[in-house]
């Protein structure tokens, strides 16, 4: 899964190969191979390692007095430190909450079903368009659940 282009990645990772011991470079290099969200977690870690080492000092999961976790960045310019740990954020549970991909299943099962042709779209939202209530919201599948039985 990649975000930005290999190149692009492959010029951070000799930047960084300036200030990174060789077994962080190669764990790094390591995660960024990953086929699953880790890799897009640790293109921006690498973004972000760059980014700040241009402005001050970073280093990357450095150990403190007495601490259990290892921060992914450590930024220091002048007087000024931040400790972060970077992340993503994903959508994956929508589809469990709102399961679009069987509802259009559903009716395309009936299209090829009826000999049916054409179009069809939905899109779904946080509420009904119509009232703006966000109580009405399509959730927990129900709908879909209960179109299935009709649809079928």
């Amino acid at each position: 899964m990649a975000i930005f282009l290999r190149r692009d990645i492959q010029r951070l990772i000799e930047e960084a190969a300036a200030f990174l011991p060789e077994e962080k470079l190669t764990d790094l290099v390591r995660r960024l191979n990953l086929p699953n969200k880790q890799s897009i977690e640790t293109q921006w870690e690498l973004v972000w390692l760059i980014a700040l080492s241009r402005v001050g000092d970073v280093n990357h999961e450095a150990a403190f007095p007495g601490g259990t976790s290892y921060p992914d960045i450590h930024f220091q310019q002048g007087s000024f430190a931040l400790l972060a740990e970077v992340t993503t954020a994903s959508d994956a549970g929508y589809e469990n909450e709102n399961p679009i991909r069987e509802f259009d299943e559903a009716i395309y099962r009936l299209y090829a079903k009826f000999g049916t042709h054409g179009g069809f779209s939905v899109t779904p939202s946080a509420g009904n368009p119509m009232t703006g209530n966000s109580s009405d919201r399509w959730n927990q599948g129900r709908a879909s659940r209960r179109g299935q039985r009709f649809l079928s």
